[in-house]
């Protein structure tokens, strides 16, 4: 795995990484139809800006998903809504005796 992860970094520099993804993202949408193009990954952080300026500079109107900050968007959208989990699927743990290292003192929780 970490001789991957060199590899990777040391081949793939930002530029061809963008080219590439450019290059796949026409294709997408002239091959599949695809509207709109979903970075799976956060470490596409700082690619999404480019692709999409490449992409409506060639004519392609798709919008770019950044994975990692369409969760932090939702997150926000979720505090502010006052939304959270579910209860009735993710229940509370149930009461427990949980005890401290280094004393004598219990707690329920």
């Amino acid at each position: 795995m970490i001789f991957q992860v060199f590899w990777l970094l040391k081949v793939i520099r930002k530029e061809e990484l963008v080219n590439a993804l450019i290059a796949e993202s026409k294709k997408a949408i002239d091959e599949d139809g695809a509207g709109t193009i979903v970075l799976g990954c956060t470490a596409m952080v700082g690619v999404k800006e480019a692709m999409e300026e490449a992409l409506t500079k060639e004519g392609y109107g798709a919008p770019v998903i950044e994975a990692g900050q369409a969760a932090l968007v939702m997150l926000e959208t979720f505090v502010r809504m006052g939304l959270s989990h579910s209860r009735a699927r993710y229940m509370s743990p149930r009461k427990k005796l949980r005890t401290w290292w280094g004393g004598n003192d219990s707690v329920e929780i």
